[in-house]
This record gives structure tokens, sequence and C-alpha cells, in this order.
């Protein structure tokens, strides 16, 4: 028995969309594929690309994406190439040949910049290195006074310890009016 779910009968089966979908990337390679691109070559409705081999097309640009990113290059025309194209028109010669010429400098720049961005980098990635050292010994000595402003206050708190370290009176009194005074000075302090 057949599942028919009714509905207009598909003009063309997966076996067949897959087809003529392999012949498209073979005649159109590292390309992505792209429906209306797709529509215009096959005559194939954009609808019928979705609906039958979305997964199939997805899988493929996936595919021609990763191959993209792992180029390094750009591909020139041969000597052969250019000369062939140019026959006899030495201006259309000298101009493709300035145009590789110039191709050649601007890559030259680039990868110059790009070492110049990495010495930049190291520069930079050194100094933050420096600069958290700098933070990591600033945090130790404000641990420091603290812990050294806290057993002076306690000891100053206590009137026996303050008779054998020769502290005269409670040196130090935390109030909410005098802790910007105290900030200032620990401030004062550390700089």
């Amino acid at each position: 028995m057949r599942n028919n779910k009714g509905g207009r009968p598909a003009g063309y089966t997966k076996e067949q969309l897959l087809e003529i979908l392999l012949q498209y990337t073979k005649e159109h390679p590292d390309q992505t594929v792209r429906l209306f691109e797709l529509e215009a070559a096959t005559g194939i409705k954009r609808y019928v690309w979705t609906y039958n081999m979305k997964d199939e097309i997805d899988r493929i640009n996936r595919g021609i994406q990763k191959v993209e990113t792992a180029r390094t290059g750009i591909s020139l025309p041969s000597a052969e190439q250019i000369l062939t194209s140019c026959k006899g028109n030495e201006e259309k010669l000298a101009m493709q040949i300035q145009t590789l010429i110039e191709m050649v400098q601007d890559m030259s720049r680039y990868q110059d910049a790009a070492k110049t961005v990495k010495v930049m980098r190291k520069d930079y990635e050194n100094k933050l290195e420096e600069l958290n050292c700098i933070i990591k010994e600033k945090d130790k000595k404000i641990e420091e006074l603290f812990t050294q402003i806290n057993r002076l206050a306690i000891d100053s708190e206590n009137p026996n310890i303050r008779k054998e370290k020769g502290i005269k009176s409670n040196i130090i009194e935390f109030t909410p009016q005098n802790m910007n005074e105290f900030k200032s000075r620990a401030e004062k302090l550390l700089l």
C-alpha cells in the first residue's frame, strides 16, 4: 500500500535532483550554491530545491567554506594564459603585467603590515605582563600596609600593649568622618 499524501505529483525524484545538483557543482567548482543561481542554471524552481535538497546544499556549502578558509593564497594567471589572452595587443599585455606587479606589491605591503602587527601584539603582551606584575606587587604592598595598620590599630586599643610598645594613646580611631582622610593617607603611602 502506498502512502499517498495527496497534492501535486513530484516533477523530479530526489535521486534526479541530487544528480543535477552534483552536475551543477562540477560545472561551478569552489562556488557557494545559491538557490537563485541554481534555479537559473537548471530551470527547476527554488522551492523544489529548498524542499528536497536543503540538507545536501548546506553540506556542499559548508565544504566549500572550509576550503575557502584553508586557502592561503590567491590564484594568479599563468604566463601562458596572459600571453594567449593578449595576443597582439601590447597595451593589454602591459596593463595585465602592471596589474600583477601592483598585486605583488600589495601582498608585500600586507605581509609587512602583518609582521608589524605581530611585533606590536608581542610588545603589548609584554607590556601587559609587566603591568600585571606591577599590579601584583602593589597589591602585596597594599596588603602589607593594611596588615601593619590593623596591627597598630589593635595594639593602640589595648593599654597594656601601648605601654609595652611605647604607644602614647589610641593612634588610629576609625569613624565614618575620618574614613576619607584614612583613604587619602593610604594612597599617599602607596605612591
